[in-house]
């Protein structure tokens, strides 16, 4: 029995469907960067702890593909992309998106991790989650 249980619920996760950025609302900050040279700063394990405080998850895209990312599942990544391309006007490398899933901040500049998080520290509802 457990184990006709167990195969139900791997089969369920297998096929459940990609992740979009409108999942995330409520759950997650998310930050959709383009691939740069030094990127790799955003996925070092010392940064993780960062992170995770902090609710957000880093979506590297290069080109029209995924490259990285700290979330672990399957995400629909032409999603992520439309995300960022219509989020902004000009070409910016970077997009912030909010636990709203509103659009907090965005640069034309490689995002330095200790900026965003300041960016992110300075948010109402961060300020609550701090306060708590």
């Amino acid at each position: 029995m457990h184990l006709i249980f167990f195969a139900l619920l791997s089969s369920f996760c297998m096929n459940s469907n990609p992740k979009s950025p409108r999942d995330f609302v409520w759950q997650n900050r998310i930050l959709i960067l383009e691939a740069y040279p030094g990127d790799s700063i955003w996925f070092e394990v010392d940064l993780d702890a960062r992170l995770q405080e902090r609710k957000l998850h880093v979506f590297q895209v290069d080109g029209s593909k995924l490259a990285k990312s700290t979330f672990k599942g399957e995400v629909d990544t032409p999603k992520f992309l439309e995300m960022l391309q219509s989020k902004n006007k000009s070409k910016v490398k970077w997009a912030l998106i909010g636990l709203d899933g509103g659009l907090k901040k965005t640069g034309l500049e490689n995002p330095i991790p200790s900026e965003i998080f300041k960016v992110i520290d300075a948010m109402p509802m961060r300020q609550s989650e701090i306060n708590k």
